[in-house]
């Protein structure tokens, strides 16, 4: 690349000293080693690595084999490959103890020997290798019992591909066998290539005619190609462990593919990837199928015998697929098989680059299909050996291996690898599951059309672990080794044994079941909190009906409605409450001494299938219960046993629910969280302790808990917050749900106990999402997802959002209900067909949230209380959720208001106990944790927020915001004078009274440094920014002069978002800090674009000092977030000098790859640091001191060094500048801040930018031999350049800045 207006410059040797002299031996690597390299510096801590055993049967010569390992590593080379830098390019060379003989480990000491090997292995495999460091290739032999051995291999991607491993060990097995026995020496047909020589075949290739004709073909079949349909979405990069799946498919489908392939000619491979394809096509409605197919890439016989890594990856492009019939499917994936091993040797690196694309480290175009035909197991000499894969490297998205071990088709294996960041382990054995269902009916009739080979909605909602019944996790404790006579249930003086309840509600059941009463139906429970109302629960689900829990006291209407609506004959009630209900159904009363001896004399052994009506299976309803309906209509909600069991396994692991554990059940038994805490109980057989009707919270509850030792408590914020942790000792586990959970809440109880904070409409299984252990400092999250559900945070076009950005939540997985009882409608408009292709439905919530990088979710309130104040779209919750982190606010909530101005933001808040609140104070926070558009202008304060029937806020019912009333009060002191004065001329105001607020008046970040140094310089005080956030007002600020004590304590500008210009209409401009952690350098740049917000990034703690952090990435993540609450749609712009402009490229990438748009990325002289190159010098306190000066000379380098003393001094004395008032403490901090953000710098490896970059170079000092070609392979676009005559230091003084700022101006000008 040429820059313009030099002619070009290339770099000089000195700039990229050889980190190693080059040897005549050094070699450089293939395309496909490239990658490999590459990817290993991008994610250096996933372990690319190939892993596989031979697991030996009989007597074994040890010493033997381990001789002919380390023979056959010399002839075939690549084990003894090792890599150095040089010239901070990669190359290889051999190193004859690279291999060393198979290390030998005996476990025969071990309980299990097997499972101490695979554990060994799996740590081995599982760490990262270090390919300047480490021997990318290993072996290990371990003996398990005298008579059986497993050989271990493991080697990076780089040197040995999965076949020229298999070649290593080949060999291996050929030299021992030809030790003991010279007759079975087989005949050698070609020569064993060395590593020379598959660089040597691959350069003959890519120049022959060959390369071109398979480039033409490629190109063909990729024209127009979409992006390949995925089953979890966009890849994400891989981690260390893929999930793994594996099992033998059923004998149905071994039948199947052995009659097909003996009557058709068609081996189980094309089968496999063929049904594939089509569950594929079902699961994401997609008619062009993409799969990435791993191909040898070795045509001839001597790259078959030879080692190295040469394989590569072909897409597998398949078009009409639902429209075809299965057995169209199948021949025209025998059609593309066969083209794409005709032209195999082409690489997936360059098809990429002919397409466009540049990130040729990502692993694939799709699911990987790696499908193996039967291949003989070895023998070697007189062992009996069966190869047993582990790894075949890292896995981005899914990748489904199909392996026949054995002659016959019952030896076929499907195994599924998959990437933990996009599947959980459930998901991916639900997959596995279906697939294999799906495989049985593709062979069932391949001539069948595609969309006829289908799954019934029950196939797709059931998965493997979620097949728990309701009746079995209640009886969890009297199955296997348990201890029915341990208490289970106590209600007051009271107790029963699980023995006792079991029996008791299993002649209850027996009684239900008599009056028709069984799966599909539904029993009304109207019983208060007792030991009655959980026998009527257990007696009903073993019964196999659903329970319909109902208040009481509720009005007979109602009642009569729900009892109406359900369709119940038959309900359980107690004689105190019988009177209060209506006629219908039949009731019967748990107490009615009659009925107690009828039900006597019933059996009170369990109850199954043969004694119920009809089998009890999960998708039959296991409760319904009754939520408002917004006509005033009670709407059913019928819940399956689908999620009951991953619901109830999470709570007792979680929770940590033991035998000797006592939950209370405190919830009304009319709501559906009363069922978490009979699951947690009774599936640990833990003690539920039922809590008294007059006990609800304060003193006499925690008497109660103290009382009774009661160790997991689940409740409502606003009935914890009544308690206090020093009373209730025993408390191990607090669980809340049902509300908003204030911070303050969480700083007093998170560090007595584990606190967790749950999420769950009525229409999910009891709970959908719930936090991890809340800390008392961090987050109050809500997420992420149970087990049983799947989260989508979408925007309004169903589309999902970055994270960071506010989105409606939607529930998927089999812990959603599965409607609404006789509503198709209601049912219709809530619960959709899932948009990403499950095959299923997601109930859409009507909640807005946001979602965390690492999955939390962050609840905002009810998405139809999104207001639009000046043309923006503001989340009213998101400004609620903001006022409730403060500790003295209670309740909030925020309404838009229309004044003469325009709409304005209005914040109703309620105070909490015994809190006086100053809401001009509140306000003035407020702007430290909101974009100023979402700060509300006035904040009032209620009593009691008003309530309608259904319990929400009465948003009609709030009061009108009171008039402002601000009379002009003149200053009255010499110091009010000062600052009304400054305050005035800053903000070109034409008076200014003593009430008067610096940023209402129009004031930023930026004016605030100038008047804060003009009143630095007038009082003699050490006068900060951060002064004005905390006194903003004339008279506040006067008095804070006034009363200084003379310390010099205090920040100014310290935030981690810095507001240079607060005014515009156009997108704003990110500018990111450079290697010193402050973004103050970018005023005089702010000052040259028009019609736009420019922020700066700065990397600080809330105390203003220096984040601690690892990584460039690192503090990416944190800015993303940053950017998105100021921001949370592009396009996105961003500008970074130095390291900076590397923190903007990662920023970039992750913003990119969130699917958002990045307009403009910027960077002023950054650089990509080359291996080889030595590090940066160490950055003085001198250096600190000319940044913060703000204009640095030409001879800074030379100046003396001085001290963080002599350094505060100088700043005093001289001129007003953003480094004014800062004390020794503060520039010792950021000094500190400084030296860690140049270590980063350096050590940065950029990821690749899907987009343009602009780039100005200095053409002087240290980097003027360096220019925007470091970048090219990073960024997929333009690359624009400018040339700017000054050093790397000097790209912010004033004089510089008015070069720069034009062109900036003008690019951002011309893209949006």
């Amino acid at each position: 690349m040429v820059r313009s207006g030099d002619g070009g410059t290339a770099l000089r040797s000195e700039t990229t000293p050889r980190s190693e002299a080059a040897s005549d031996t050094d070699l450089p690597l293939s395309v496909a080693q490239l990658r490999w390299w590459v990817a290993q510096q991008l994610f250096p801590g996933v372990p690319n690595t190939v892993a596989l055993y031979l697991e030996l049967t009989g007597t074994l010569q040890r010493e033997l084999l381990q001789e002919c390992g380390a023979r056959a590593a010399r002839e075939l080379q690549s084990p003894l490959v090792r890599f150095r830098l040089v010239d901070g390019y990669p190359r290889q060379y051999l190193d004859e103890d690279a291999f060393a003989p198979a290390h030998f480990v005996d476990l025969t000491d071990h309980a299990d020997p097997m499972d101490a090997a695979v554990a060994l292995m799996d740590r081995d495999r599982c760490a990262p290798v270090d390919l300047l460091a480490d021997a990318p290739t290993v072996a290990t032999v371990y003996r398990l019992e005298p008579q059986r051995h497993l050989l271990y291999l493991r080697s990076h991607h780089i040197v040995l591909d999965g076949l020229g491993a298999a070649a290593l060990l080949r060999r291996t097995t050929e030299l021992y066998s030809a030790t003991l026995d010279p007759s079975s020496a087989p005949a050698v047909t070609a020569p064993f290539l060395t590593v020379a020589d598959i660089l040597d075949d691959e350069r003959t290739y890519l120049a022959s005619t060959r390369a071109t004709t398979d480039r033409e073909y490629w190109a063909r079949e990729m024209a127009g190609m979409s992006e390949p349909p995925r089953l979890a979405g966009p890849p994400a990069p891989p981690a260390p462990q893929p999930l793994r799946l594996t099992a033998a498919v059923p004998a149905s489908v071994a039948n199947r593919l052995r009659t097909l392939r003996q009557d058709a000619g068609i081996a189980f491979p094309e089968l496999m990837i063929a049904a594939f394809a089509c569950y594929l096509a079902r699961m994401t409605g997609s008619d062009e199928i993409v799969l990435s197919l791993p191909v040898p890439a070795r045509p001839t016989a001597a790259l078959r015998r030879s080692a190295g890594t040469v394989s590569n990856v072909v897409p597998l492009r398949l078009t009409g697929v639902r429209a075809a019939t299965g057995a169209e499917v199948i021949e025209q994936v025998r059609a593309k098989v066969v083209g794409a091993l005709r032209h195999q040797r082409y690489r997936y690196e360059d098809m990429l680059r002919d397409n466009g694309e540049s990130q040729a480290v990502r692993g694939s175009f799709g699911p990987v299909v790696n499908m193996l035909r039967f291949i003989e197991q070895p023998r070697i000499g007189p062992l009996a050996a069966e190869v047993r894969l582990l790894s075949l490297g890292p896995v981005e998205d899914l990748l489904v291996n199909g392996y026949q071990l054995g002659p016959d088709e019952r030896t076929v294996t499907l195994d599924m690898q998959a990437n933990p960041a996009l599947y959980s382990r459930e998901t991916l054995a639900w997959h596995h599951a279906r697939f294999l269902e799906y495989l049985d009916r593709f062979l069932t009739d391949p001539r069948l059309p595609v969309p006829a080979i289908d799954f019934t909605e029950a196939d797709l909602m059931e998965g493997p672990a979620a097949a728990a019944l309701l009746p079995d996790l209640l009886r969890t404790n009297l199955t296997g080794a348990a201890t029915p006579d341990a208490i289970a249930l106590q209600d007051g003086a009271r107790t029963w044994t699980y023995r006792e309840l079991d029996e008791l509600s299993s002649r209850w059941a027996r009684v239900l079941i008599e009056s028709g009463a069984g799966p599909g139906c539904f029993v009304l429970v109207a019983v208060p909190r007792s030991a009655e109302s959980v026998l009527a629960v257990w007696a009903i689900a073993k019964a196999g009906a659903a329970f319909v829990p109902v208040d009481p006291t509720d009005p007979v209407r109602r009642l009569r409605t729900v009892a109406a609506d359900s369709g119940a004959r038959v309900g359980i009630t107690v004689s105190a409450v019988h009177a209060d209900l209506p006629e219908e159904p039949i009731w019967l009363e748990l107490d009615d001494p009659g009925l107690r001896a009828q039900v006597d004399t019933r059996s009170g052994a369990p109850v199954g299938d043969d004694d119920r009506v009809r089998p009890l299976h999960a998708a039959h309803p296991a409760y319904l219960i009754y939520t408002s309906g917004t006509t005033g209509t009670p709407k059913g909600v019928v819940v399956t046993h689908r999620g009951l069991g991953m619901l109830a396994d999470y709570l007792v692991e979680h929770y940590g629910v033991r035998a000797d554990s006592r939950v209370l059940h405190a919830h009304a038994p009319s709501f559906d969280a009363h069922l978490l805490e009979l699951l947690a109980a009774f599936a640990a057989g833990a003690r539920l302790v039922i809590e008294p009707p007059g006990v609800v919270a304060g003193a006499e509850l925690t008497r109660l808990l103290k009382a009774e030792r009661i160790t997991h408590f689940l409740t409502t914020p606003a009935v914890l917050a009544t308690l206090t942790p020093a009373d209730v000792p025993d408390l191990r586990v607090a669980v809340v749900g049902g509300e908003a959970c204030p911070a303050d809440l969480v700083r007093r109880w998170a560090p007595a106990l584990r606190l967790f904070n749950g999420y769950g409409p009525t229409e999910t299984t009891i709970m959908a999402t719930q936090s991890r252990a809340l800390t008392a400092t961090g987050p109050v999250t809500i997420g992420p997802a149970l087990p049983s559900v799947r989260t989508f945070v979408l925007d309004h076009r169903l589309h999902p959002v970055p994270p960071g950005s506010p989105g409606e939540l939607y529930l998927g997985g089999p812990g959603v209900a599965q409607g609404y009882l006789h509503r198709p409608g209601a049912t219709a408009e809530r619960f959709l067909a899932d948009p990403f292709g499950s095959g299923g439905t997601v109930y859409r919530t009507g909640d807005l949230v946001k979602a965390e990088v690492d999955g939390g979710l962050v609840f905002l309130g009810r998405a139809d209380d999104q207001l639009t104040v000046h043309g923006r779209r503001v989340e009213s919750g998101e400004v609620a959720a903001a006022l409730m982190t403060l500790p003295e606010i209670a309740h909030a909530v925020v309404t838009a208001d229309e004044s003469p101005s325009g709409v304005r933001l209005i914040g109703y808040v309620v105070a909490a106990p015994g809190v006086h609140l100053d809401t001009s104070a509140l306000v003035r926070r407020l702007r430290t944790l909101l974009p100023a558009a979402l700060v509300p202008a006035r904040l009032v304060e209620l009593e009691r927020l008003p309530i309608t029937a259904h319990g929400k806020v009465d948003r009609t019912a709030l009061p009108p915001a009171p008039a402002v009333q601000q009379p002009y009060r003149a200053p009255g002191t010499e110091l009010q004078r000062l600052v009304a004065d400054r305050f005035a001329t800053a903000t070109d105001t034409e008076q200014v009274g003593l009430d008067d607020d610096f940023f209402e008046l129009g004031g930023n970040s930026l004016l605030g440094v100038a008047v804060s140094a003009d009143l630095a310089a007038a009082t003699g005080l050490p006068v900060t920014v951060r002064w004005l956030y905390t006194a903003p007002t004339v008279a506040e600020l006067a008095q804070r002069l006034a009363e200084h004590d003379g310390s010099t304590a205090g920040d100014d500008a310290l935030g981690t978002v810095l507001t240079l210009r607060r005014n515009g209409s156009r997108a704003p401009l990110f500018c990111v800090h450079s290697a010193v952690p402050l973004a103050w350098c970018y005023a005089g740049l702010a000052r040259q674009i028009h019609d736009r917000p420019v922020f700066g990034l700065q990397a600080l703690t809330t105390d203003g000092a220096p984040q601690a952090v690892s990584s460039i990435d690192e503090l990416a993540g944190g800015y993303v977030r940053e950017i998105l609450r100021v921001q949370p749609e592009g396009p996105y712009h961003l500008l970074g000098w130095s390291l900076g402009g590397q923190i903007a490229h990662a920023i970039a990438v992750r913003l990119r790859a969130a699917g958002a748009e990045v307009a403009t990325l910027a960077m002023l002289d950054s650089i990509v640091f080359p291996d080889d190159m030595p590090p940066p010098p160490i950055p003085r306190m001198r250096d600190l001191l000319t940044h913060l000066l703000g204009e640095e000379p030409e001879d800074a380098d030379e100046l003396p060094d001085v001290t963080a003393q002599e350094a505060a001094a100088q700043l005093a004395g001289a001129a007003a500048s953003f480094g004014t008032g800062l004390t020794a403490e503060q520039l010792t901090r950021l000094h500190r801040g400084y030296v860690d953000g140049v270590r980063l710098s350096a050590g940065y490896r950029p990821a690749v930018f899907d987009g343009d970059l602009l780039y100005f170079s200095a053409t002087r000092g240290l980097t003027e031999s360096l220019d925007a070609g470091l970048w090219r392979p990073y960024v997929t676009g333009n690359v624009t350049e400018h040339p700017v005559a000054a050093t790397h230091a000097q790209l912010t003084n004033a004089d510089v800045v008015a070069v720069i700022g034009p062109l900036l101006a003008a690019h951002l000008e011309g893209s949006a």
